[in-house]
């Protein structure tokens, strides 16, 4: 008796989990969920494009800065020393814009790329959501580590 008590919690706890992942695969809607709780603090699509407009609109910006120095440098009106200067502060400037502009297509691109695992899981969850129920237990925990496998190594998403 002490065995059955043994083995029925976790053949209990083994169902749990299995429904709980059908409720998962046939609702990947839950999953795009926590992708998109996993990028909190990433911006929306709409205001990393016009966070972008705004670095490179900041960037053209400097050019015209530089022109313009350069322009009052040649006609004497500021002594070497001020350019100098004035450019050095120019050019960190514009440094630290063009950093953040690197940034924002990386986040770009992560939001791609999200977008792009979003729409597989989706399409996986369509194509397994028939076998679901007729999967033996073996199959099941082949299932649930591929999954496991899958989230462990992209280190993107948290399912629970």
């Amino acid at each position: 008796m002490g065995s059955g008590n043994g083995s029925c919690p976790a053949a209990a706890l083994d169902e749990l989990v299995w429904q709980d992942l059908c409720r998962i695969l046939t609702n990947p809607i839950l999953i795009s969920q926590e992708m998109e709780r996993a990028q909190a603090g990433e911006w929306l699509p709409q205001a990393l494009q016009a966070r972008r407009k705004t670095v490179r609109d900041a960037l053209k910006q400097i050019e015209r800065q530089q022109s313009r120095l350069l322009e009052v440098f040649l006609a004497e009106v500021i002594e070497r020393a001020e350019f100098g200067r004035k450019r050095h502060e120019l050019v960190q400037t514009q440094q630290g814009l063009e950093q953040q502009l690197r940034q924002l297509e990386v986040q770009a691109k992560k939001h791609i790329d999200t977008l792009e695992l979003s729409q597989n899981i989706e399409a996986f969850c369509q194509r397994i959501q028939p076998a679901l129920e007729t999967l033996s237990f073996a199959r099941r925990r082949q299932l649930v580590e591929l999954l496991i496998d899958r989230v462990v190594d992209d280190d993107r998403v948290e399912i629970g």
